[in-house]
């Protein structure tokens, strides 16, 4: 072989070479950007994710607060109702004396007289008199009647 040859199949081998390697270059460029947009896909779901998480931590922390005031006012609320139950046991207890001092008090008392109120003659006589306004005020009730009746004119 000569020289010639050999240069030749060379600059083909090398040409092969070079064109195995800019396949190389576009074949991984292209595998480089699919990597990435893979790449900057995660980081916007990631930016997502943190962002809920901050969001949820801020709600978390929102509702502790509240639940802190409400367990505070609970606890207030306890105590008060302790009190109330020593005063009203207390009241009780002074009820139950006042009662108790009450019925004594009662027991040694002779009981009422009762009023006779009227007689009961005068009663029958208050009676009496009743029913006669009674029937007087029925009579002029009815002349006023009739005479509404026969035109204003009296019989």
């Amino acid at each position: 072989m000569d020289a010639w040859t050999v240069a030749g199949v060379a600059a083909v081998v090398a040409l092969a070479a070079l064109v195995f390697a800019i396949g190389s270059v576009v074949a991984s460029r292209a595998a480089l950007t699919k990597a990435t947009a893979a790449a900057m896909a995660n980081r916007t779901q990631v930016e997502r994710a943190n962002e809920a998480a901050q969001a949820a931590r801020r709600e978390a922390s929102t509702a502790v607060a509240r639940l802190a005031d409400v367990e505070r006012k609970l606890i207030d609320s306890e105590n008060e109702l302790k009190l109330a139950l020593q005063r009203a046991a207390s009241l009780e207890g002074r009820l139950d004396e006042t009662e108790q001092r009450l019925r004594q008090a009662t027991e040694t008392l002779a009981p009422p007289r009762i009023p006779s109120g009227r007689s009961a003659a005068r009663l029958e006589d208050l009676r009496a008199t009743l029913r006669a306004k009674a029937a007087e005020a029925a009579e002029s009730a009815d002349a006023a009647e009739s005479a509404d009746a026969n035109g204003g004119r009296a019989s």
